[in-house]
């Protein structure tokens, strides 16, 4: 117990030095508190200028003598803010031989880390430590947004709010046009909270008009401290300076938008259908093949058509008593030499197990065998357009995403700094192609679609393509394109990306070939139903022969209803289930939609895939930046 007793003031001791301590680490309990910082400077110097137009543009110079006090520091970040839609031009950055001495040479780049910040980074590799370095930043600020009580004012930060150093020897020149109002200047100086100076001077009346122009000399300021000027002018003194260089660019995307018409219709303009009416399939054509020309692909439905085609030339007979799984009898053991050998490859596999086979037995597994017939039928039928205007096509299409992609990173290059490297826009080149190939898609579709549905995919793809622009105008910063000349571009580069489909051209063989198919779709859709029915007493089974291509051509519903109020007997294929007096036309083709839907699923089945293990990950990041306080300009700076 004594023992425990004699500890107790050795505790309290230690306690007391330990908090001790602590306090006296940072700066104690009314002081402000002090955390090392490994890039931490103080400006020696702080000396800006400002020459102000009447047209809100001014040359602002910034001489600056930094002190580095971090043991890590390697340079300067100098933010310059762009966040009320300002604009910053011809960004440069110099290293001095002294404070007023000659400028040498510096490695600087000019970056937008922060999407409200143009930021000057001025440093390399090097450690700095307890070194003194000379800088000059010289940039043209633009005031483009003028709040509504700016028109005859202009609110200025001559020095920011976000400086993370203390400052010694401020300096601020700020030369003014003809039309300024010396006696109603206002000047704040101390902190910014919320948009709003205030500080231990607030009203601050330490600077001199003289003329035109108004200075400001401090010996000292805190950091995070600023300065914001009020000026006030004429009536009608102050206007507002437009960037006209974006629509030299827009002019040009015009000018590519008119040639790709010429283009067009002076070098691709001769591959217009003249349909040769035919009521059957042209040069015995299959369904699977017809159903690839029409629209370029083949569709599942397309290889299942190829079924229907067998049945109707007696290869095969056809059991829909289950339309959930069909049953095929094989009646010829193969089929004749004459056949494309994809369909010989299709009907040997197909019966692979016998001259029996239910279309259930096949699931999960025939759809390498569609895969294989896909694959040949489309290198069969490649050729298809003319090689020249597939090329003219990507080109245009190439050169309207340019327009969206590279005119960011010129106009930041060429009027901002040279040193200012943007990717950002480059990804643009992404929905870009999306939209090119979903618009050339639709247009290989569109001898398939209702002219209703294909004007309303293209409004869809209108409407996405307006998605991406809004998402580009939101990206692109609007201190390098105003908003509206973003939308311009965007308008334009999308116009050029959706419309240089039209330059891909038929090959004359694919017209001729195409000329013939929709004669024969023609036939489906507009012939009468009295014609039909004097066809059907020469040709009972007309209905059927005709209805794998229509299946194929998207008019199956048209050549169904077609006969729905003629007498229509039951196909030779059916099995005798369906056969006899009380044959219902309209039941039976029910029954083979369904069946035909369930085929294709099943022919076009894959294997569940197995579930791959899965991981995540998290991240997390930070941000930096100066700020404003009541004005335009300013910014702020930080170590490197």
């Amino acid at each position: 117990m004594k023992t425990i007793k004699k500890l107790i003031p050795l505790f309290t001791a230690a306690i007391i030095a330990a908090v001790a301590v602590i306090c006296a680490f940072f700066g104690g309990f009314g002081g402000e508190v002090y955390a090392y910082d490994p890039y931490a400077f103080e400006y020696t110097a702080f000396h800006v200028s400002y020459d102000v137009r009447a047209d809100r543009t001014m040359d602002v110079t910034y001489d600056l003598g930094v002190h580095y006090q971090g043991d890590e520091s390697t340079g300067l970040l100098f933010d310059i803010p762009v966040n009320a839609g300002d604009r910053v031009r011809n960004v440069t950055a110099y290293e001095l031989t002294a404070l007023d001495g000659a400028e040498t040479h510096l490695d600087y780049k000019v970056k937008n880390e922060e999407r409200n910040l143009v930021t000057v980074d001025m440093g390399d590799y090097s450690n700095k430590y307890n070194q003194t370095h000379y800088y000059r930043i010289k940039f043209e600020y633009a005031i483009t947004k003028p709040a509504k009580n700016e028109t005859d004012a202009l609110f200025l930060n001559a020095i920011g709010f976000g400086h993370q150093a203390t400052l010694n020897d401020v300096q601020v020149t700020v030369n003014l046009p003809d039309g300024f109002i010396g006696s109603q200047t206002k000047c704040f100086l101390g902190r910014s909270v919320s948009g709003e100076q205030s500080g231990d001077n607030g009203n601050y009346d330490g600077f001199t008009v003289n003329g035109n122009t108004v200075t400001l000399n401090l010996d000292y300021m805190p950091m995070n401290n600023g300065i914001t000027f009020n000026f006030f002018f004429k009536e009608g003194v102050l206007s507002v300076k437009p960037d006209l260089t974006p629509y030299w660019i827009i002019i040009a995307a015009c000018v590519v938008l008119a040639l790709l018409f010429a283009v067009k219709f002076l070098a691709f303009n001769k591959d217009g259908l003249s349909p040769v009416t035919n009521v059957e399939a042209p040069d015995e054509m299959d369904p699977l093949v017809m159903g690839k020309l029409i629209d370029n692909k083949v569709d599942k439905s397309d290889v299942t058509s190829l079924i229907y085609y067998w049945a109707n030339k007696g290869y095969i007979k056809i059991d829909m008593k289950d339309e959930n799984d069909v049953e095929l009898i094989r009646i010829n053991h193969s089929l004749p030499t004459t056949a494309p050998d994809y369909q010989k490859k299709m009907y040997s596999r197909l019966f692979g197990k016998g001259d029996l086979v239910k279309i259930g037995s096949l699931a999960n597994s025939f759809y390498t065998t569609v895969e294989a017939v896909t694959k040949q039928v489309n290198a069969e039928n490649s050729k298809l357009y003319d090689g020249k205007s597939m090329g003219f096509s990507v080109l245009f299409a190439l050169v309207g995403a340019m327009f969206m992609c590279v005119t960011p990173i010129i106009l930041a290059l060429t009027t901002i700094s040279l040193s200012m490297f943007m990717i950002t826009p480059l990804f643009n080149i992404i929905p870009a192609f999306i939209i090119f190939a979903l618009t050339q898609t639709v247009r290989q579709n569109r001898l398939k679609l209702k002219k209703g549905k294909l004007a309303l995919i293209y409004c869809g793809i209108a409407l996405l393509a307006a998605l991406f622009s809004l998402i580009y105008v939101w990206l692109i910063p609007s201190f390098i394109i105003e908003v509206l000349p973003k939308i311009l571009l965007c308008a334009i580069g999308y116009a050029i990306v959706m419309l240089s489909t039209l330059i891909i051209s038929r090959t004359p063989e694919y017209t001729e070939k195409l000329n013939h198919i929709i004669g024969f779709r023609d036939f489906i859709l507009y012939t009468e139903k009295d014609k039909l029915e004097t066809m059907l007493e020469s040709n009972p089974e007309l209905y059927y022969k005709v209805l794998p291509y229509a299946i194929v051509l998207g008019v199956s519903d048209i050549w169904e209803n077609k006969f729905a109020a003629l007498t229509v007997a039951p196909p030779s294929w059916a099995m005798n289930s369906y056969r006899g007096s009380a044959f219902d036309f309209l039941l039976f083709s029910s029954i083979m939609r369904r069946a035909n839907m369930n085929m294709t699923n099943t022919f076009t089945s894959r294997p569940a895939p197995s579930s791959p293990s899965s991981g995540s990950f998290s991240g997390g990041g930070g941000s930096f930046g100066g700020f404003s306080g009541g004005g335009h300009g300013g910014g702020g700076s930080r170590g490197r």
